[in-house]
C-alpha cells in the first residue's frame, strides 16, 4: 500500500511540475505577443522613448537604429508609419534558450499594415532575468 501511495505521489509531482512548466511557457508567449503589439504601436508613433520602452536592455539595436531602419524602409517604398500601424498577423514564433544571454529568445515574424500597405518584419525578443524586450529588428524585404 505504502509504495502505491508513492508511486502516487510522484506521478503526481511529475504532473504538477510539468504544468508549471506549460503555464509559464504560455505566460512567457503572452508576454512576447504583448511586446509585439505595444512595439507595432511604438513605431506607429515614432516616439523613441516609447520604442525604448520596448527594446531589452541587452539589445544588439536600439531604438534609434530601429527608427532608422523605419524611416529609411519609409523613404525606399513610400509609406508612412505615421499613418498607423496595425498588427495584422504574428507568424512563426520561434523559441530557443539561449545560454549566452541567460534566457530564452524568440524569432517572430510578422505582419504589420502600414497605412495599407503590407510589411513583413522579424523581430528578435529575449526573456532574461534583466526584462523582456526586443533584441534585434529587421524589415523584410
Amino acid at each position: 500500500m505504502k509504495k502505491i501511495v508513492a508511486i502516487i505521489l510522484v506521478l503526481c509531482a511529475f504532473c504538477f511540475t510539468g504544468c508549471g512548466k506549460i503555464m509559464a511557457f504560455k505566460q512567457e508567449v503572452e508576454d512576447v505577443t504583448e511586446l509585439t503589439n505595444k512595439f507595432s504601436s511604438a513605431l506607429s508613433s515614432g516616439d523613441p522613448e516609447e520604442v525604448k520602452e520596448c527594446v531589452h536592455p541587452d539589445a544588439k539595436i536600439d531604438q534609434d537604429k530601429i527608427l532608422e531602419t523605419v524611416e529609411e524602409f519609409e523613404a525606399a517604398n513610400d509609406v508612412d508609419f505615421s499613418q498607423g500601424v496595425t498588427l495584422e498577423s504574428v507568424g512563426d514564433l520561434e523559441r530557443r534558450t539561449d545560454s549566452e544571454l541567460g534566457g530564452n529568445t524568440y524569432n517572430v515574424t510578422c505582419e504589420l499594415n502600414v497605412g495599407g500597405v503590407p510589411v513583413e518584419v522579424l523581430i528578435v525578443v529575449v526573456n532574461n532575468d534583466n526584462g523582456c524586450g526586443i533584441y534585434d529588428f529587421e524589415i523584410v524585404e
